[in-house]
Formats: C-alpha cells, sequence, structure tokens
C-alpha cells in the first residue's frame, strides 16, 4: 500500500481493491477492511477507485502468477475489452447493467468473486491491459 498525504491534508491511499472496498464481499471476507472504515468514518468526503485490468497478468503476494486471459466470459475484465475503446478509461457513471448487477471478477490471487460493483466502489479505472509491476 501507499500513503500520501498532500499539502491541503487530502490523503490518498493507493492499495488492493480487495482492502480499500466501501463494502466487503459477503462471499469473500468476514471482517471489515480498510476502505469500510473510511467510508464510515468520512462517508460523502471520502471516495474509492478501484483498478481493473481486461487482460495481462500479475503476481500475487505469495509469488502465485495470476493471468487474466482464463477469467470466465461474464466478468468485469471481459466487459472492458469489449465494451471500452479506449487504452485507459474511467468510470464513474454506474448506470450500464454490469456496474448495477452482480457481476464476477477477480479479486485475490486466481479466486473469482461476484460484486455489484456500484456497492463497493465511486468509480473505476479501467485499463484494457495491464501487467502489475514485480512486488519490491
Amino acid at each position: 500500500s501507499l500513503f500520501l498525504i498532500s499539502q491541503d491534508g487530502k490523503i490518498i491511499v493507493w492499495a488492493h481493491n480487495a482492502h480499500i472496498m466501501k463494502k466487503t464481499s459477503e462471499a469473500s471476507y468476514r471482517k471489515k477492511v480498510f476502505g469500510e472504515f473510511v467510508h464510515e468514518q468520512y462517508g460523502a468526503n471520502s471516495i474509492t477507485i478501484g483498478q481493473y485490468a481486461g487482460s495481462g497478468h500479475f503476481e500475487h503476494m505469495l509469488g502465485e502468477k495470476c493471468d487474466l486471459s482464463v477469467l470466465p466470459a461474464d466478468c468485469l475484465e471481459k466487459y472492458i475489452l469489449s465494451e471500452y475503446s479506449e487504452e485507459v478509461s474511467f468510470e464513474n457513471n454506474f448506470t450500464k447493467e454490469f456496474f448495477i448487477n452482480p457481476l464476477a471478477t477477480l479479486h485475490c490471487s486466481s479466486t473469482v468473486d461476484v460484486l455489484k460493483i456500484a456497492d463497493h466502489y465511486d468509480a473505476l479505472l479501467l485499463h484494457k491491459s495491464g501487467t502489475a509491476p514485480a512486488r519490491i
């Protein structure tokens, strides 16, 4: 995770989607995550931006390599590839059906979870393709 504090007192926390969600997934988590505490404390003064890629790969914190191409066809990552023409898109208008209905998405490791995106984030940063840098 990365914490940045600006001169005007705003705080930016850059962390894994699973840690910044406004509401944890019932299926995946039993305890509150950081994002829930922030949302409860600051409400409308906090903004949660999830980040997803339609293709690429990353390495899980335990060293497991995860490939986005092996995900189910009806998941968020595949919608990014089919619904957005730009390499990087910012979405904060969750009126599209796949944001307000339960949808599969990759979460931790190679675990696919079902989320209602609009319940968990205020906006999304969507990448057509992305490969996370190696762990430090």
